[in-house]
């Protein structure tokens, strides 16, 4: 399978009614100031509710298909022979459900179990075997535990009360993985803006004799009392919230049963292209090479001009270019003007469906040989 096709299926798959489908939002806004899009909600959240996530004064359900840099991979990507085959330093994230929010609080088991139910139905129609899911569940904790301290709330969290109708869709106990930590109870603040808490579950598919993680459900329960801009205490969600998502690519492995997630079809013609006119066929270089254009063909198209990135962005440029020189050094390949718009041509192709990258070609080559002439 293609990633045109299945991000058509992920499109075309039933949702409620008077859903909105958008366009992706860009890797570069307020909602991650000091880093690029690391998650599905927050651009259109912001912008709809008035720069906070906790307030809600109408429904608001819609779908798309975001792009997301995590640049805390990167290091993975270069150095961790083990676990590299899984992480990209762009990849996108998709909603099976849609992101639904209702101003009542009335829907929030409902929305949680709409959510699960169009991820096991998603992952059957894909011809996935529901009995190689692994389910991340809450299992129970005091908030001051579950948070490692960062939270100073003797609250205590009951387990997730969703975990039966997980079975009654045909999920067996031992498919089951019992969490107490963070990963299943979200309980944070995005960049200073506290959010609703709930419940996570994170699911994973055995691939290869190997757990991927592929996707999330998320709905809320909670909402944190502040005192002086501290947390005091837990309160009864006022709304109600409710997502699945997954990772399209990380879906395309298993679909294609790659044992890489770059071996999937917008990725290893790019590595190719770059083995045929490099010296030492090292798959591994030509693969950290690839990441980084990538990356920073979406960062630039979507705005990220070095000049106008802060600090933080800047750094993080900085680094995907370090990374890309020192590739390159290893197996001889000539990161010149030439060779990198040839890449970033055969990257907007592989994309169509994002049409910036093909509008920004030569500036995106322009600013990466820059970087790459500074190092």
């Amino acid at each position: 399978m293609k990633t045109t096709e299945i991000r058509q299926i992920i499109k075309n798959l039933p949702r409620i009614p008077n859903i909105a489908y958008l366009h992706e939002a860009p890797v570069i806004h307020s909602g991650f100031p000091s880093c690029f899009n690391l998650s599905f909600g927050e651009y259109e959240l912001l912008r709809e509710f008035n720069g906070q996530y906790l307030v809600y004064d109408h429904d608001c359900i819609y779908s798309k298909i975001q792009p997301c840099i995590r640049h805390q991979d990167w290091e993975t990507i270069v150095k961790d022979e083990k676990n590299r085959w899984r992480y990209l330093s762009l990849f996108n994230m998709a909603d099976v459900s849609g992101l639904i929010i209702k101003q009542n609080n009335k829907e929030q088991e409902e929305l949680g179990k709409h959510a699960i139910f169009s991820f096991v139905h998603f992952i059957v129609s894909l011809g996935l075997k529901k009995e190689n899911l692994r389910i991340s569940y809450f299992a129970g904790g005091k908030v001051r535990d579950v948070t490692k301290g960062k939270y100073e709330l003797e609250t205590y969290i009951p387990s997730d009360p969703l975990k039966d109708y997980w079975k009654s869709l045909g999920i067996s106990e031992n498919q089951f993985i019992s969490d107490a930590t963070r990963d299943t109870f979200l309980a944070l603040q995005v960049f200073g803006l506290p959010t609703p808490w709930g419940y996570r579950n994170e699911i994973n598919y055995l691939h290869d004799g190997k757990l991927l993680d592929i996707g999330t459900v998320e709905y809320m329960k909670f909402e944190p009392v502040f005192v002086d801009k501290k947390i005091i205490a837990l309160k009864p969600f006022r709304h109600s919230l409710g997502i699945s998502a997954v990772g399209v690519e990380r879906l395309l492995m298993i679909i294609n049963n790659h044992a890489n997630v770059y071996d999937i079809d917008i990725i290893e013609p790019l590595i190719h292209e770059v083995l045929e006119r490099c010296e030492k066929k090292d798959k591994i270089q030509a693969m950290i090479i690839v990441q980084a254009i990538r990356a920073l063909h979406q960062i630039i198209s979507d705005g990220g001009i070095y000049s106008r990135l802060n600090t933080r962005r800047k750094e993080y440029v900085r680094m995907f270019c370090r990374g890309m020189v020192a590739a390159a050094k290893k197996i001889n390949y000539n990161l010149s003007s030439i060779n990198i718009k040839k890449i970033l041509q055969l990257n907007a192709k592989l994309q169509s469906f994002y049409p910036q990258l093909l509008n920004n070609i030569e500036i995106t080559g322009q600013e990466i040989q820059a970087r790459v002439n500074q190092l």
